[in-house]
């Protein structure tokens, strides 16, 4: 009987690219991070390049788990058997050996350094020195971005490479399609990008240079342990964007009685907000569903300064509707149209600090 070899991903598609910036997106453990890590080792092994490790914290890049994360990287196979392990050590990473004893690490080639981006002016005055491919891990949250994350990072690149070239890897899961660089760097296909593809932007530069970032849906290569299960499943296994159970109407959208409606554009999304009314009950309760675009809506809130003075950042508490609203949206008395679309708004609303 023929065992069926599992698929991982490999990087060879989106080399062929030749991006500034490459961006792997995805379902977990399809082996986006081994894929970069072997590349990114191997170049550096091979004198092409050495590495730069990054997380958003200090705290993710402890010499520990560090090592953690290389402890899957093939650095036997890819030294020819020189090195055996790979080692962290005062924010150095090297290709190493234990001693004869085994009981020591044994330090060799330099294959890269550690960095965090809420270190950017620690590590602004620094020198490096021939680096190549940056890893930056885990770059979509469900939790705060940093202010300004995307120029961070852009920032923290220069500090690396200066003048050169090279690749940034960001490395991420399906969690939120809220990400402040899909919106920042005009990323606007990823929401509806196809498992399997690969999506080219191009920033043309006012000194005449192009920037050039690839975004990789990977392609789903599911699982066959039966660990997973539900709408969890679908994230872990089938690289579909994270949801969770949002609450719907419990009554046909025709039964209830429309008060007012406005519009939310923030963080590259759109979303209707209507203030309904139980015809039987009288109780209230704020529906938000995807704006499609296909009427107008008079009354915005748009994190964009408009002269208009129908549109503004927030709601306005001092008209009725709006402050019902404010409270329902506070007290969790919102439905949606489906689950996506109220993790999308739940994140939205994160961003904007929890106001509406």
């Amino acid at each position: 009987m023929s065992i069926k070899k599992k698929k991982y991903y490999r990087v060879e598609n989106i080399l062929k690219h030749e991006a500034n910036y490459n961006m792997l997106l995805g379902e977990k453990s399809n082996g986006k991070s081994y894929a970069v890590k072997e590349h990114a080792v191997m170049e550096a092994l091979e004198g092409k390049g050495k590495l730069i490790y990054m997380r958003r914290y200090e705290m993710d890049v402890k010499a520990s788990d560090v090592d953690a994360y290389f402890a899957d990287a093939p650095i036997f196979a890819i030294s020819n058997g020189e090195y055996s392990l790979i080692h962290a050590y005062r924010g150095v990473i090297y290709a190493a050996n234990y001693d004869e004893n085994k009981n020591k690490i044994v330090n060799g080639k330099e294959l890269g350094r550690i960095v965090w981006l809420t270190g950017y002016h620690h590590f602004a005055s620094q020198a490096f020195v021939g680096y190549k491919n940056i890893i930056f891990e885990e770059f979509i949250t469900d939790s705060i971005y940093l202010e300004n994350e995307p120029t961070t990072l852009q920032k923290m690149v220069s500090t690396i490479l200066r003048d050169k070239n090279g690749s940034c890897w960001l490395v991420g899961n399906t969690i939120s399609r809220v990400c402040p660089y899909f919106l920042e760097w005009c990323l606007d296909k990823i929401p509806k990008q196809k498992p399997g593809t690969i999506d080219d932007y191009f920033f043309e530069n006012e000194d005449g240079t192009k920037t050039k970032i690839a975004v990789e849906y990977c392609e789903n290569l599911g699982t066959s342990s039966s660990m997973f299960f539900g709408k969890a499943r679908e994230h872990i296994a089938g690289g579909q964007w994270q949801t969770k159970a949002m609450p719907k109407l419990e009554k046909k959208y025709s039964e209830y009685t429309r008060l007012y409606e406005v519009l939310l554009k923030s963080s590259g999304f759109s979303f209707v907000l209507n203030l309904l009314q139980d015809e039987k009950s009288g109780a209230t309760l704020v529906y938000v569903y995807p704006f499609t675009g296909n009427r107008r809506i008079r009354r915005i809130l748009s994190d964009e300064y408009s002269e208009d003075i129908l549109t503004s950042k927030n709601l306005n508490v001092n008209i009725k509707p709006e402050l019902i609203m404010t409270k329902l949206v506070n007290e969790g008395m919102v439905s949606f149209s489906d689950n996506l679309t109220g993790s999308d708004f739940t994140h939205v609303i994160e961003q904007r600090g929890g106001i509406l």
